[in-house]
């Protein structure tokens, strides 16, 4: 059990090649406001400059730097190993969190003890790019601030906290297939009886990509890993993978649910998402396509 006057947190931040994003990432957690010791760990597999300018600029920072790229589950696991905090907390290196966050995380997880994970909502960190705002609306229409306090069965990867104590007793641990080793970890953590709990003022923002291919190629990317989660899972939605047919329809599906849950709890997000339907639509059929495909996944070369 979690008591006030021993919470200490570890906060970890899996990276790839995030040299043009790092620093607004670490400057704004060095900037919290919170009383809360924490300590913050980044698994970075870089290629380009990110090592070195953690090295330099942030030396409060414990850098595992590995030398062959390493896919977030297995970077999220090193970091676990190597943190010492009552509450792990998984932040993206594209996220900007707010001052509050770690104290927002704390009073949750004490306030909540019954929740074994707890997940914050998602902002748009390109407010002003079209391309961008359209990939926010795809990936984190149910995450927004507006959306309501509630318990959930999925978590955002970005964004979320657990209860060390509940990852140890279970041995649980993220899987590769990226990118749906949060909806696996989830989804382990459920069959072992335990809650998540969504808080929709624990706010990151997440700075979206504007490149329109590189968006349609990600939503691809998106779809093959969900069915290849729902295939090993057997997951709800898989019978989408045996009957390929149906997926026609999955992009109407999810244009109309998000039509639906942006008019009830954000109106000017709904504006804009009308505004920008037809990019929404053309990414959402690009998922739909990677959810039919047959590309055979490629395990990174460094698993933990």
């Amino acid at each position: 059990m979690l008591h006030k006057n021993k919470i200490f947190c570890s906060v970890i931040i899996p990276s790839y090649n995030s040299k043009n994003m790092i620093c607004q990432t670490l400057d704004a957690l060095q900037n919290m406001e919170t009383e809360h010791p924490h300590e913050i760990i980044v698994v970075d597999s870089s290629a380009d400059e990110t090592p070195e300018i953690i090295e330099n600029k942030y030396s409060w920072v414990k850098l595992i730097h590995l030398e062959e790229q390493t896919y977030p589950g297995s970077a999220r696991n090193l970091g676990i190993r190597h943190s010492r905090g009552n509450i792990i907390a998984f932040l993206d290196s594209d996220c900007i969190v707010i001052k509050e966050w770690l104290n927002i995380i704390v009073k949750t997880h004490l306030n909540h003890p019954d929740y074994a994970a707890v997940v914050g909502s998602i902002g748009n960190g390109t407010p002003y790019n079209f391309v961008g705002t359209a990939s926010y609306l795809i990936e984190f229409n149910e995450w927004t601030p507006k959306t309501k306090k509630r318990e959930i069965n999925y978590i955002l990867g970005g964004n979320v906290s657990y209860k060390k104590e509940i990852i140890m007793k279970h041995q649980l641990s993220y899987t590769d297939i990226f990118p749906s080793e949060d909806t696996i970890f989830a989804q382990d953590l459920i069959s072992k009886g335990e809650k998540i709990l969504f808080v929709p003022e624990l706010i990151v923002y997440h700075v979206n990509n504007t490149h329109l291919l590189q968006v349609l190629r990600h939503q691809y990317v998106l779809g093959n890993a969900s069915a290849r989660a729902r295939r090993d899972k057997n997951m709800f939605g898989n019978i989408i993978s045996k009957y390929k047919i149906l997926i026609l329809g999955v992009p109407f599906m999810r244009y109309i649910r998000a039509f639906m849950r942006l008019l009830k709890q954000d109106f000017i997000l709904f504006i804009t998402f009308i505004f920008i339907s037809p990019l929404y639509l053309l990414a959402v059929f690009c998922w739909a396509i990677g959810y039919t495909g047959k590309d055979k996944f490629k395990p990174t070369k460094i698993k933990v």
